[in-house]
């Protein structure tokens, strides 16, 4: 029975006009906003408490291939076969060594940082790309304390060469230091999106749970279910008094105007 009444309820809720859905919106602004300030504050201080501000700065190299047609037999380092070979030898070898531990020290140790760093840390925060048909080693560093990274990425660029003289290639500083971008973690979009999610998802629970409400609550609502017209409205009487009169007072249980003033100068 109780399923069949909650079927009945929802059934006759399925068809909603646009301004049911805004006099809805209307009776239920104050909750909705209220929900979505809450859940847009809780965003924020969550947000805000894991927020990051990433700093990125690179420096490029070209690589210098001492490469010889008239060494074509003996080419050194063994395997490479021609001058395109070659030189795509040079860059993976070259970006192997541009990780190289020696190096990183090297880098530590000129930046001010010996023993407050390793390697393997610094080595988390380098990027090394080539760019397609080039003889171009890009490499990035990036961390969330600008400072250190930027006196990092400087000391890099600065040995990577020096560390690079190999029996067949170099590499040579094609381009400084330079500051590449900054990303952060947008604690506005998280605190907007949870603002709106906020009063949307308030809305929709009130509208279930009023969808779930079976009690004819107006005469209208009286004509809409049973499709008559009410032949008249019994309006509800206050028969009482005490101290619920102060609430009768205030408006809270006024249902007549005639009652009211009948009243009035007996409990005044």
């Amino acid at each position: 029975m109780d399923n069949q009444i909650v079927t009945e309820a929802i059934q006759d809720k399925k068809e909603v006009s646009v301004i049911e859905i805004l006099t809805f919106i209307k009776k239920n602004l104050v909750v909705s906003l209220a929900a979505a300030v809450i859940f847009a504050v809780v965003a924020y201080l969550a947000a805000s408490s894991i927020a990051d501000t990433t700093y990125t700065y690179g420096c490029s190299f070209t690589v210098d291939t001492f490469w010889n047609n008239e060494n074509t037999e003996t080419l050194s380092p063994s395997g490479a076969y021609s001058a395109a070979n070659y030189a795509v030898y040079s860059i993976n070898t070259h970006k192997k060594y541009l990780k190289g531990t020696k190096l990183l020290e090297d880098v530590i140790k000129d930046a001010g940082y010996e023993n407050q760093i390793s390697p393997e840390y610094l080595r988390s925060l380098i990027y090394i790309s080539n760019e397609e048909d080039t003889l171009i080693i890009n490499v990035t560093l990036s961390n969330s304390n600008k400072q250190a990274i930027e006196k990092l990425a400087k000391s890099y660029a600065k040995l990577a060469p020096k560390h690079s003289r190999l029996s067949y290639s170099s590499l040579l500083l094609f381009e400084a230091t330079r500051h590449v971008g900054t990303s952060s973690t947008p604690v506005t979009l998280y605190t907007g999106l949870a603002f709106v999610a906020g009063a949307a998802i308030v809305l929709f629970l009130l509208y279930i749970i009023e969808s779930l409400d079976t009690r004819i609550k107006s005469a209208g609502e009286v004509e809409k279910r049973y499709n008559i017209s009410n032949l008249g409205v019994i309006p509800n009487f206050y028969v009482g008094g005490g101290k619920d009169y102060k609430a009768y007072k205030k408006g809270a249980l006024r249902r007549n105007e005639a009652y009211y003033n009948k009243y009035y100068d007996k409990y005044n």
